[in-house]
């Protein structure tokens, strides 16, 4: 396998230029050194994204395909956790006996396919491109049951599957996402989202409350079942936005909220437009920004003096 600097010299030589770091790290990820998949992977790039062509993928299936159905339902098993599985997932998804669960995770690690922990109490794959074709080769309906499996037990053991509470309303809502079980996918991405932001993951609680904004037309009940209303979620968003590096979609989310508030919530409104002139004067609109000031100024009365007067002053 080749190192990171070996790998972009391979890279460089067949472009003809430098890789773009971005581009590197994500080949380098896949690939884990291996100069044959990063050629591969190289040549099906397009818009940042991998296709990973039949070809390679049917090489990767190879020795999977060898092995006992028993042995193949736990791959799937594994490719559908995305991480390392711990030994007791495994068994709770899989339904094997234990005499059966044993001896298929065996040939998958006799085949290395399967690496265990020092332990032996958990399991990965040994190459990131195996666990994307075994995932790729599901159907629909096997990755929605798995993922459905996945949820139900993460629902009721999260400390099985994940180390932190953040940790485990992320898995939570990939899983029902991919589950297709849209009105849970939707209020566990804005329970992951506000976790996500108690551990100040920003990044990771932006891509939780925008998942929580794509769902919520396409789940007729959102405001019934949702604990916060859909500007808040816009509000914790923008925020999140803003703190990651985003200031021009956090102007975008909070012009969105303005728009749903319809003046409906005079202090409510005051606070984004306050928090919209910060997102303006981060990307150096000056003028814009102290008009929406101004405007969050005028919104907050006077009297009595309040915590919310003295934020937009």
């Amino acid at each position: 396998r080749l190192d990171r600097n070996d790998l972009a010299a391979q890279l460089d030589g067949i472009l003809g230029h430098p890789p773009p770091h971005d581009l590197l790290e994500r080949i380098f990820e896949l690939s884990e050194g291996n100069p044959f998949f990063a050629e591969e992977l190289l040549a099906t790039v397009e818009g940042g994204e991998f296709d990973v062509p039949d070809t390679l993928r049917n090489l990767l299936l190879v020795r999977v395909e060898r092995l006992s159905d028993d042995a193949q339902e736990v791959l799937r098993i594994a490719a559908t956790a995305r991480r390392r599985v711990p030994h007791h997932v495994v068994a709770s998804i899989s339904n094997l006996s234990d005499s059966d669960l044993i001896a298929a995770l065996r040939a998958a690690v006799e085949h290395h396919i399967l690496v265990p922990d020092s332990e032996g109490n958990s399991y990965a794959f040994r190459h990131a491109l195996v666990q994307e074709a075994v995932y790729a080769d599901l159907l629909p309906t096997e990755q929605a049951r798995l993922h459905a499996a996945f949820a139900d037990l993460l629902a009721s053991h999260p400390e099985l599957i994940a180390d932190t509470g953040a940790a485990a309303a992320a898995e939570l809502a990939f899983h029902y996402y991919a589950a297709h079980d849209l009105e849970r996918a939707l209020v566990a991405s804005v329970d992951a989202g506000i976790a996500a932001e108690s551990t100040f993951a920003f990044a990771e609680a932006r891509v939780h409350f925008e998942r929580a904004l794509e769902l919520w037309d396409r789940v007729p009940a959102a405001a019934d079942i949702v604990p916060i209303d859909r500007v808040t979620v816009l509000q914790r968003a923008a925020d999140a936005a803003a703190v990651s590096g985003h200031p021009r979609r956090a102007i975008a989310l909070a012009d969105e909220a303005e728009g749903l508030l319809h003046g409906a919530d005079q202090i409510q409104a005051a606070l984004l437009k306050e928090r919209l002139g910060r997102y303006l004067w981060v990307i150096g609109d000056l003028d814009r920004s102290l008009a929406a000031y101004r405007e969050a100024v005028r919104l907050v009365p006077e009297t009595p003096p309040s915590p919310e007067r003295a934020r937009v002053l």
